[in-house]
């Protein structure tokens, strides 16, 4: 991130608009979003595709969470597809362990070698997350516009404030950027939540709900992201 004039590019373009429109945390927003255009690559163009088959012969499958998302889509055919592959690894050894184990919830899949193998949408979702994120820092490091449209938006939940602040590329600039500004939003929905418990009082039961009527899934949505992502 050096100086110079700041290249605007489709990326940048992508996550600035995530955060104009968002209504919670955008890299949640954008990764849900990417990971529909993955699952509909799968069921559309690779569902025969050997590389992806042998991928998932290794990982043993989607983990769970990603497993469920394939299957929203409901095409029958392809889930079958591939849920073949699965079941039939499955019966050729089904007492061993080798990545079955439901405690591990199939994030990290021990092949026969020992070798750990992640879910390819699990390596997917993480090289978008990274994406994402690399233009984030380089944008707030270099472009007025998304240092003033991260600030007027609702930030970023906890997962992705962490996962900011673990980013390679983090500037020390940038990071106090990113932790002042969530801190704020953070110390805001706070109060917003105080607000609300207090309504609760039976003095005041005869008010009427203000905007933090809705403090309470926005705080769930913001402590852990949005559902599916992480």
């Amino acid at each position: 991130m050096g100086g110079g004039k700041f290249e605007r590019h489709v990326p940048y373009f992508v996550v600035l608009e995530a955060f104009q429109a968002s209504g919670g945390c955008a890299l949640c927003d954008l990764e849900l979003d990417s990971m529909r255009h993955y699952f509909e690559s799968v069921l559309y163009e690779s569902v025969n595709d050997p590389k992806l088959r042998a991928d998932l012969r290794k990982s043993h499958g989607y983990c769970h969470r990603h497993a469920h998302q394939l299957r929203s889509f409901n095409d029958a055919l392809a889930v079958a597809i591939l849920c073949r592959d699965q079941i039939s690894q499955f019966l050729s050894s089904p007492e061993e362990p080798h990545g079955w184990s439901l405690g591990a919830l199939f994030h990290h899949h021990p092949a026969p070698s020992d070798t750990p193998v992640r879910c390819p949408a699990c390596v997917a979702q993480a090289a978008t997350r990274a994406r994402h994120v690399d233009v984030l820092l380089d944008s707030l490091h270099s472009d007025p516009e998304m240092r003033t449209t991260f600030k007027a938006s609702p930030g970023l939940c906890v997962p992705h404030f962490h996962a900011v602040l673990a980013a390679p590329n983090l500037a020390v600039d940038v990071r106090r950027q990113v932790v002042n500004v969530i801190a704020g939003k953070f110390t805001a929905l706070l109060a917003e939540l105080e607000e609300l418990c207090a309504k609760y009082d039976y003095q005041r039961l005869a008010e009427k709900p203000g905007g933090e009527a809705d403090s309470w899934i926005r705080a769930v949505e913001m402590t852990v992201g949005r559902k599916d992502v992480f």
